[in-house]
């Protein structure tokens, strides 16, 4: 980023490719604009078939219009909530939103003025608290071959706690996702043969099923 707290699309590829080139587990963006930018979309891909989590911030004009990099396809869209559990009021939304996280009146670091730190709101206050739960998540299941990338953004979805109908409330538990693990989708049904006269008259005791 410039003085003025700008970056261009090829200073935010770079920063995706050094990222990438540096072993990250996951990466966050607390950025945005309008507009797609299919280099930027490679680069999603591209980490994410590399095991990468990729997050970023949806917004803050308070809209369901698409912001980027949240919109690209493969990157976690994070929506801000405020202390009554509800999506803030500056928060975009919208069908491409995936979770929720706080993001009003966050203490955080700031890079000038008479302090170092100061109260801020937005959902680039929001996206880093998804990406700090994805990472210990993904300390703490670190085997990639049983737990791909889907399955960290999966956990975070599937333990977060609702308050309403839409992603907008769907706000992450990270001592759920640590702690409530999905259970597989799997059907047993018992089946037994016997080779025995008793079970059916064909049956001869010869070792062979009739």
């Amino acid at each position: 980023f410039d003085d003025a707290g700008a970056a261009s699309r090829t200073r935010i590829l770079t920063a995706l490719q050094y990222a990438m080139e540096h072993g990250a587990d996951i990466i966050n963006m607390s950025l945005g604009g309008k507009g797609y930018a299919s280099t930027i979309q490679t680069a999603v891909n591209k980490a994410v078939k590399a095991g990468v989590t990729v997050i970023a911030a949806m917004g803050n004009d308070g809209t369901n219009a698409m912001d980027y990099p949240a919109a690209h396809n493969g990157v976690i869209a994070v929506v801000a909530t405020d202390n009554t559990n509800t999506r803030a009021f500056f928060s975009n939304y919208g069908s491409w939103a995936d979770i929720a996280a706080p993001g009003q009146d966050i203490y955080s670091s700031i890079a000038s003025g008479s302090s170092s730190y100061a109260l801020y709101n937005g959902t680039s206050m929001a996206a880093p608290v998804v990406a700090a739960m994805a990472a210990i998540l993904r300390s703490e299941f670190a085997d990639r071959d049983l737990y791909p990338t889907k399955f960290i953004y999966g956990q975070l979805a599937a333990t977060s706690d609702y308050y309403g109908d839409d992603r907008a409330h769907q706000i992450v538990n990270l001592e759920a996702a640590l702690t409530k693990m999905p259970k597989p989708d799997v059907t047993y049904k018992d089946y037994r043969l016997f080779d025995d006269p008793k079970y059916s008259e064909k049956n001869n005791c010869d070792g062979v099923i009739d």
